[in-house]
């Protein structure tokens, strides 16, 4: 499904070796955004992440971006947490100034879940476990138009899923995880 940007939401844009940029929503209609901020072009690309507060502040790749995805996630119905949907794009630098125009490519899945009318209000919380690890240390590598993922070996098989903010158990409904 499409992906709508929000208010606050913010980007890092990578130049090379350089430290994460931190480019600030301008605008936005639903699936298109203008952000704002500044790089010293080192290379004739950039990479973007979504969300900024998930990437590594340097890279250590040119061509790779490291993530974290939390282990722990905060529920909200209808929808997935806010700032946990990781994804990436590579832009052109554009020689003459002019802003640059990249897509974003979703680099985890969502996995949809129900609560019950009859266990309303009777859940903590849900952990969701996998054979492979599903959260954790992730490497994103951008050198393909398409990213593909890699996550640690040593990272979670397992995601938590907590109430929505101000709730101690769940109401009925659908939910979403997000997950590697």
């Amino acid at each position: 499904k499409t992906i709508h940007w929000q208010a606050d939401d913010e980007i890092a844009v990578y130049d090379y070796n350089a430290p994460k940029h931190r480019f600030a929503l301008e605008s936005f209609d639903k699936s298109k955004a203008r952000f704002l901020g500044k790089i010293t072009a080192r290379k004739d690309y950039f990479l973007a992440l979504y969300p900024y507060a998930l990437g590594a502040d340097n890279l250590t790749d040119a061509d790779a971006i490291t993530v974290q995805l939390p282990t722990q996630q905060t529920a909200q119905a209808n929808t997935f947490a806010s700032g946990l949907n990781i994804s990436v794009g590579k832009g052109a630098r554009n020689v003459d100034g002019s802003p640059s125009v990249l897509t974003f490519y979703n680099v985890c899945q969502l996995l949809k879940f129900e609560v019950p009318e009859y266990v309303a209000g009777k859940i903590s919380e849900i952990r969701f476990s996998a054979n492979t690890p599903v959260a954790g240390t992730m490497q994103v590598d951008c050198t393909a138009d398409i990213p593909s993922v890699t996550i640690s070996a040593e990272s979670s098989r397992e995601i938590t899923i907590l109430p929505p903010s101000q709730a101690t158990t769940f109401a009925a409904g659908t939910y979403y995880i997000v997950s590697a």
